[in-house]
Formats: C-alpha cells, sequence, structure tokens
C-alpha cells in the first residue's frame, strides 16, 4: 500500500515539473524522492509519470490518480488538524456571554454536543441580562466569546450564523424581566410580547403567533481578537445546525 509520503513526494513532482525541483520543496535529496517515486509507481503496478529530457509528463494512469493524490493529502491535513485542536482543547473551558433567551433556547444542545465530542474541555454559559452587558465582557476580555445580534461597530472578530424568527404571545402590554417569564405571562394575560422562537416552551408554542411580514434578529459569534481553537470549533458546531433563513421581506431587528 502507497504511503502518505510516497504520495506526497509524487504531488510534488508534478507540481514543480521535475524531480529536483520537487526535492528541494520537499527538504530532501533528489535520488531519495526519485527512488519513492518509483516504490509507488512499482506499488500501483505502472508507471504514472513519463520521464522526458526536459522534465516528466503525467502518463493516462497518473492522470486518473492525480485528483484522488490531491484528495487524499488534503484529507490527511485535515485530520492532523482536527487532532491537534481536539488536543489543545483537551481540559480547557471556553466561556460563553449570552442572554437568556439563546442561554435557554439555542445552547443546551449544542453544549451537549459538544460534551461528547470533547470530553476534557467544557462550556461554560453567562447570562446577561441585556445585550450590552454581554457585549461589554466580550469586549473587555471578561469571557471568550458572545452569541447575539451583531453588536455595533465590533472591531474584533464576528460570524454570522443564522437567523432566528420572533413570534408573538397575545395579551395588554407589559415589559417582563425574562424571556421565560414573558412567554408564560403573556400566556396569563399580562401582556403580548416578542419571544424568540427557541425560547418558547412547549407547551406554550400552539398559542405562538407568527408576524407577517416575519419578524426576526441575526444572530451571530463574537469575540474581542481571533477566534480561539476551542471558538472556532465551536462555531463548526452551531454551523452544523440547520439555521432558518429569513424571507425577503423579513423585518430584522438588532
Amino acid at each position: 500500500m502507497p504511503t502518505l509520503r510516497q504520495i506526497e513526494y509524487w504531488l510534488a513532482a508534478v507540481e514543480e515539473g521535475s524531480f529536483g525541483r520537487a526535492a528541494r520543496r520537499m527538504h530532501v535529496s533528489q535520488p531519495s524522492l526519485s527512488q519513492q517515486v518509483k516504490v509507488l509507481e512499482a506499488e500501483l503496478g505502472g508507471e504514472l509519470l513519463e520521464r522526458l529530457p526536459e522534465g516528466i509528463r503525467l502518463t493516462p494512469a497518473g492522470k486518473e490518480f492525480l485528483p484522488h493524490a490531491r484528495d487524499t493529502v488534503a484529507a490527511a491535513g485535515q485530520a492532523v488538524r482536527a487532532a491537534r485542536a481536539a488536543l489543545e482543547m483537551r481540559g480547557g473551558e471556553l466561556e460563553i456571554a449570552t442572554v437568556r433567551s439563546i442561554a435557554v433556547g439555542i445552547l443546551p444542545d449544542l453544549i451537549d454536543t459538544w460534551r461528547e465530542r470533547f470530553p476534557g474541555s467544557s462550556v461554560r454559559p453567562r447570562e446577561f441580562s441585556n445585550r450590552n452587558l454581554a457585549e461589554d465582557a466580550v469586549a473587555a476580555g471578561e469571557v471568550d466569546i458572545g452569541i447575539g445580534p451583531p453588536p455595533p461597530d465590533w472591531v474584533g472578530s464576528l460570524r454570522r450564523i443564522g437567523w432566528e424568527e420572533l413570534v408573538v404571545l397575545p395579551r395588554p402590554v407589559s415589559r417582563p424581566s425574562s424571556v421565560d417569564t414573558a412567554a408564560r405571562g403573556a400566556t396569563a394575560g399580562t401582556g403580548p410580547t416578542l419571544v424568540p422562537t427557541s425560547a418558547v416552551p412547549r407547551e406554550l408554542r400552539e398559542r405562538a403567533l407568527r408576524c407577517v411580514p416575519a419578524v426576526g434578529r441575526e444572530l451571530t459569534v463574537y469575540a474581542r481578537a481571533k477566534f480561539s481553537p476551542q471558538a472556532a470549533a465551536f462555531i463548526d458546531l452551531m454551523d452544523e445546525a440547520e439555521w432558518a433563513q429569513p424571507p425577503a421581506d423579513a423585518l430584522v431587528i438588532a
């Protein structure tokens, strides 16, 4: 079976157009690289390169082998990066600033999946009473990342995640202090309120009314500087979720 190193040497020769330039690129002697390419060809049962006085050229078999060789090397690189990221996260903690509606509506399932994939690393949400306080905590470096609507004039890292629709639970108006209170209070007669769909308790979902046109908010992940390996891994986890896209006539609120 060909080794990854043999495939890398062969690819270098193809991309450089000569064994000499490929050897310099791979920091090995030309005879060593040429020998490894010959071993690769012997393993596969035929020539992949045609040796010419002015260089090398792919044989028909080499042309068929080329895209698969590139995929193999790329996949190996991805595997190495994933393993290093997991090792860097071993024993670490990711602290997330957000508001209660996101903490109770979006994060629980993500945190459960995180614990399954990275049992040595933990995620700790920090709930704030409003988004401004969450954004201030991220800007001050008190937490690793924030999740919520895009902060205005943000100068650090920011990544769009998706769209979250808001629904109405009707009655006379009130200003509750938390999304749970809003949802339950609205259905108990204290007033109509806009609530994120993910935060509506299951038993109250039949009483939720969609707005026409749709009303919602954009959700982002943001950090003070560059996303850490743990933050990047958590963003990858969020990317795996199926996020709804806003209708063309949707009203996006901050």
